[in-house]
This record gives structure tokens, C-alpha cells and sequence, in this order.
């Protein structure tokens, strides 16, 4: 992992389960983050400058969930097989829509749910997500930046902590050449549903 990997080390890389190769697959490794929750009064008189959360749920759960994916993709315990994103809870309660988010970062064991989740919270619609992350605009100036850091696929499996340390580090503007300019408003969200949206 200290190598660029380009599409065709991608493509030659054997089948771990088809359609994705070893290269969809992050390493299994060893690491830690701390991310300190406290309140907005105790956070004003810290040195960092402090990053808000102003929307958040939870893990959605029962038969019409499945662990990788909205309702219905294929799970033959569902009883519908068509989703629909609408206007995800967390977006309710941060009183913002998807257009409002200047960054996304979602858990990126498998490169697949990547897509899931930018058809999961409406980012764009099912089926749609392979062309939304063409010609740049996923990568910092794009206009979605996504997983700055490398994500789980190229920084390191610390189960999506990693991901929320890097959030912070981008709302305070601490990136250098990966810094997302005039972040504002930044979403964790994932495959499965669950979501918390920061911002300054």
C-alpha cells in the first residue's frame, strides 16, 4: 500500500468474491483514533477551534434491512425490493439537504458500498452511482470530495474512527494538500444507514 494502484493492478488482481476483486478489499490492520465528545460551552474554551455535530441516526435494523445495502438490493427475507432515499432523518435534524454537504466520508471496507451509500442518502439515484464518481468528482475539488484521508481502502481499517478524526481535521481546515476548501457542512454516512453530520 505505498504504491499507487491504477485500474489495470485493479483488473489483475484475482476474484474474491465476483464481481469484486482482492483490490475492493481493504487490508485487515491494527490502529486507534480518539475523537472527545463533550458539550458546546466546554468546547469554547479548549485551544482547538471546536467541530459541531448537528444531526445524527442510527443504525436502521429489522428483516427489511440488510447489513450491506438500502432495503431491496436482492435479500430474499425483504419483501420490497425497490428503495427510495427521501429525506433521511439526519438531514431533519442538521436542517440541511445533500446539497448542503461539502464532503462525504462512509466506511469503505469494500469499495461497492461506497456507491451504496451515495444512493442510500440520496446523493444520487440507484444505479446511478458508478457514473457520479467519474471525472474527478469524488476527489478534493470535485464537487463532492469523498473519503479524503484514503478511507478504510488506503489509510487503514480503524472500523470508520479514522474517518471521523479526518472530519475534524477538515471542518478546522488542518488538511494541507487534501483540505477541502470552505468545508463547511461534512456527513459521515454509510451503507447501513447510519449517519452524523458536523460542521463548524
Amino acid at each position: 500500500m505505498r504504491e499507487p494502484i491504477g485500474v489495470e493492478d485493479h483488473q489483475r488482481s484475482r476474484y474474491v468474491c465476483e464481481p469484486l476483486h482482492l483490490l475492493d478489499y481493504c487490508l485487515i490492520n491494527d490502529g486507534a483514533a480518539c475523537v472527545i465528545v463533550t458539550t458546546a460551552e466546554r468546547a469554547r474554551d479548549l485551544k482547538q477551534a471546536p467541530v459541531y455535530i448537528s444531526g445524527m441516526q442510527g443504525l436502521p435494523g429489522g428483516s427489511e434491512e440488510f447489513i450491506w445495502a438500502y432495503p431491496g438490493l436482492g435479500v430474499l427475507q425483504q419483501s420490497v425490493f425497490d428503495y427510495e432515499a427521501g429525506l433521511q432523518p439526519v438531514y431533519r435534524m442538521a436542517g440541511v439537504t445533500p446539497k448542503d454537504i461539502d464532503a462525504l466520508f462512509t466506511y469503505d471496507a469494500f469499495s461497492i458500498v461506497a456507491w451504496i451509500a451515495l444512493e442510500r442518502f440520496g446523493f444520487c439515484k440507484l444505479g446511478e452511482a458508478a457514473s457520479f464518481t467519474q471525472n474527478g468528482r469524488i476527489e478534493v475539488g470535485g464537487e463532492l470530495p469523498m473519503n479524503t484521508h484514503g478511507g478504510l481502502l488506503s489509510e487503514a481499517h480503524i472500523m470508520g474512527w479514522n474517518h471521523q478524526v479526518e472530519i475534524v481535521r477538515q471542518l478546522r481546515g488542518q488538511c494541507g494538500l487534501r483540505q477541502v476548501k470552505d468545508a463547511e457542512v461534512i456527513q459521515w454516512a454509510n451503507a447501513y444507514g447510519d449517519s452524523i453530520i458536523y460542521h463548524k
